[in-house]
């Protein structure tokens, strides 16, 4: 906290405050990336995953 008072530099400044704002979810992921992450977890939940090694293989 002590480094963070010290900070001089406006952009830095800057830079953290838009990082503590508060984000809408709606404004982090749009509605087609929101659909494949709740697949992929559907995914999941049903056992069907794969290995990063093999992943990375293909």
């Amino acid at each position: 906290m002590k480094q963070i008072l010290e900070i001089d530099d406006d952009k830095l400044i800057s830079a953290l405050l838009d990082l503590l704002k508060p984000m809408k979810k709606e404004d982090v992921l749009s509605d087609s990336q929101r659909r494949e992450i709740l697949l992929g977890i559907k995914q999941l939940d049903e056992g069907r995953r794969v290995s990063l090694k093999d992943f990375l293989g293909k």
